[in-house]
């Protein structure tokens, strides 16, 4: 079970809003590039000296068009084009409260543009 989150914007999120956010929480580092091939991005976060743990996921963007929304989202976004989405394991391994902020966080960032 994960925690899943849509995000749609009109402008193609860019890989750089992620590494500015992760240059921002040194305890984060990243694996994949948004808007490859392989179509995700893993965020992991430092258990220990050496250990990496995946925080969670960002797949996309994908392009969508109005008609494959909802009513309510189309509403609310401007030409809605982009779709990125963003998982978060529900208990994961050292998923705690301080650990589920960040991806909001990150949500807020690909969407800013």
């Amino acid at each position: 079970m994960s925690h899943d989150l849509e995000i749609v914007v009109s402008i193609r999120p860019q890989h750089f809003l992620l590494e500015e956010f992760i240059a921002l929480h040194n305890s984060l580092s990243i694996s994949g590039q948004l808007g490859s091939e392989t179509g995700n991005v893993i965020v992991y976060r430092r258990g220990g000296k050496t250990e990496l743990v995946a925080s969670f996921e960002v797949w996309g963007p994908s392009k969508v068009e109005p008609e494959d929304l909802e009513e309510s989202v189309v509403s609310l976004v401007a030409a809605p084009r982009w779709m990125v989405e963003i998982s978060v394991p529900a208990g994961g391994k050292g998923m705690t409260y301080p650990m589920q902020r960040p991806w909001l966080v990150t949500s807020l960032s690909v969407a800013r543009e």
